[in-house]
């Protein structure tokens, strides 16, 4: 194993592009995200009072768009982005739909 320097690329869970150049690792943005939920779940966990609370996809929905978008959001254009396969126009079979349309074809 090489020793680590500065000069090192440092990857954030994975990168498709990634080669052998750094190192990659679980950090930043996406460990912050794994933290807050390990927490948000052990909160829940350890009170008796919260034990049937559950997340439902609109509140998790909400709670990322606020993190990102909402008022206040300190975060980077660009700083979460997903890598899909296939193209727009072959997950949608060429038919012209929503957005949210799309992100639901793209969550199943």
């Amino acid at each position: 194993m090489n020793e680590y320097s500065s000069a090192m690329k440092v990857y954030d869970i994975r990168d498709p592009a990634a080669t052998n150049d750094g190192i990659i690792l679980i950090g930043g943005f996406v460990g912050e995200l794994i933290i807050t939920f390990t927490c948000l779940l052990d909160y829940i966990l350890a009170s008796p009072q919260n034990q049937n609370y559950r997340f439902t996809q609109e509140m998790m929905e909400k709670f990322l768009v606020d993190l990102l978008l909402g008022e206040g959001a300190s975060f980077p254009n660009g700083i979460c982005s997903f890598n899909i396969s296939k193209s727009i126009k072959d997950l949608t079979e060429g038919e012209d739909i929503t957005p949210s349309a799309v992100a639901k074809i793209l969550r199943d």
